[in-house]
């Protein structure tokens, strides 16, 4: 899973130059891998993504929110604006909204292969 979301990220614009692109693709895989748990960004998957690279909770959530906000003054690809829409009409999506978004993106796509 990890190679499809390393896939969609830099579909989106976002390289692996940057540390929210890692701590994206783990905090992806955890909210899609959780078969329908409700899993909370904050309290769950944050901690859960800091463990992971010895950092802490606030860590990934700024590199995060540092990633995104790079990506949304970039000028967007088609998939960007396919999956958020055009970020001239519309608001810079939060990090849940982005992090549960591309987990929804990858699962639809897994069950229409299947």
């Amino acid at each position: 899973m990890e190679r499809i979301i390393r896939d969609k990220l830099t579909d989106l614009g976002i390289y692996s130059k940057t540390k929210g692109f890692f701590f994206l693709i783990e905090a992806i895989e955890l909210y899609a891998g959780s078969d329908g748990a409700y899993l909370k960004i904050t309290e769950d998957i944050y901690p859960a993504v800091a463990k992971r690279f010895r950092t802490t909770a606030a860590n990934v959530e700024r590199a995060i929110r540092y990633t995104i906000t790079e990506l949304y003054g970039e000028k967007p690809t088609d998939y960007y604006i396919s999956v958020f829409g055009d970020p001239q009409k519309r608001r810079k999506p939060t990090n849940t909204e982005f992090i549960s978004t591309i987990a929804y993106e990858i699962t639809k796509e897994k069950e229409t292969v299947k």
